[in-house]
């Protein structure tokens, strides 16, 4: 994992030119893995696969939901705040904070537990809060304490993933060379959950059952 690409991204924002400077020296360090494989001989043994776990949108002070204003924080635990709240409202107040938060903000889904679109795949687990916010791509779920620390330091912006996963900005890398795999094929977007069924192929394991499948994959075997 080189985390050079994700932070300066965090940072500075994924169009900025501390991104390309990242990118170079993840570059630089994937040629080096290269060289090492081929000068041992084993470039005909060994299949490279190289992913992103995510995209980056830009983030920016302007584009804030205050979560503050429209509800008091007294009444909840906020255990996360960021693109997805995920909200826990104190014992006999959820009816309340729930009517506080729907429809409080055109950039911000309000969802009870249970009722989040099935494909977030994320109503029925335990640790679930009662309720889940969903920020627009782009948009930061925050308080107002955050909001003027961002002022005291200036803070103007940077990038952020977590959004729904299928705005094009969340989309990730997907680059595979090496003995088991066809050269010059280019496949159609497709979820990471198929990455793992294609390494268990390749080194000939019989992989656990996941939602993943190879068939999304196999085009680009050789």
């Amino acid at each position: 994992y080189f985390h050079d690409v994700d932070g300066a991204g965090h940072s500075y924002g994924p169009e900025a030119p501390q991104v390309d400077s990242a990118i170079a020296m993840v570059d630089r360090a994937l040629g080096a893995l290269l060289d090492g494989i081929a000068a041992r001989g084993m470039q005909d043994q060994v299949n490279i696969i190289i992913v992103s776990d995510h995209g980056m949108t830009p983030v920016s002070p302007e584009r804030a939901i205050v979560l503050d204003d429209y509800v008091a924080l007294d009444d909840v635990d906020v255990v996360d705040w960021t693109p997805v709240a995920a909200i826990a409202p104190k014992a006999g107040a959820m009816e309340r904070v729930y009517a506080q938060l729907k429809d409080a903000h055109p950039q911000m889904a309000v969802y009870r537990k249970g009722e989040v679109p099935a494909r977030y795949h994320f109503n029925a687990h335990p640790r679930i809060t009662e309720i889940v916010a969903v920020a627009a791509e782009g948009w930061t779920i925050t308080s107002r304490a955050q909001v003027n620390r961002s002022r005291a330091t200036n803070w103007r912006g940077g990038g952020a993933h977590g959004y729904d996963p299928d705005l094009e900005s969340m989309g990730a890398l997907f680059v595979a060379a090496g003995p088991g795999i066809a050269s010059g094929r280019v496949l159609p977007a497709f979820r990471n959950v198929h990455v793992y069924s294609l390494l268990a192929h390749l080194l000939h394991l019989t992989p656990a059952r996941t939602d993943g499948s190879l068939d999304s994959l196999r085009a680009v075997l050789r």
